[in-house]
């Protein structure tokens, strides 16, 4: 979605809103395809004393697999942006113009933003609890369901470390 921002910019106490959704099934994240659901992105764009903030959050139901115990499983992802929109900016090189979005045309494209802070705000591992038990690493049972069978059998790989002991 296109944001024309122009009249904020150009009034300060002025400010815009947005509410929209947008399709993001063909996002890939962790070798997985978690939107299946359309994103719902709110917020506004306000000028406040000369200087325009772009505030929002996008919400959507992720449909996700556990990295510990392979379940699928589904969670709310809350992405939320809060940046600096300049039309210009007097020192490009300076560390601290990182976080501001440069909008020469007075027009902002939604979505890049919105995606891209999705992608740094996604967690590299997907767990389905934060005590999630995992899988058994003799047998393969998930360990979320109870003990396996084979619980309390040693392991052989640990034999030879035994030996050296005695």
């Amino acid at each position: 979605m296109r944001l024309d921002l122009s009249f904020v910019f150009d009034n300060p106490g002025e400010r815009i809103g947005f509410d929209y959704e947008f399709i993001l099934s063909d996002l890939e994240l962790n070798y997985a395809f978690p939107f299946e659901e359309p994103v719902r992105v709110r917020g506004e764009a306000r000028n406040s004393a000369g200087v325009v903030t772009l505030s929002g959050a996008a919400a959507s139901n992720m449909h996700l697999s556990c990295d510990r115990c392979a379940r699928d499983f589904e969670r709310v992802g809350e992405f939320f942006v809060e940046r600096t929109v300049a039309r210009s900016l007097s020192n490009p090189d300076d560390p601290q113009n990182d976080d501001v979005i440069l909008v020469e045309s007075g027009e902002l494209e939604l979505d890049e933003i919105f995606i891209q802070e999705i992608i740094l705000s996604f967690n590299m591992k997907t767990l389905c609890s934060e005590h999630c038990g995992g899988l058994c690493p003799r047998c393969g049972a998930n360990l979320n369901d109870g003990p396996c069978s084979c619980a309390g059998e040693p392991n052989p790989g640990f034999e030879i470390l035994k030996k050296l002991l005695e």
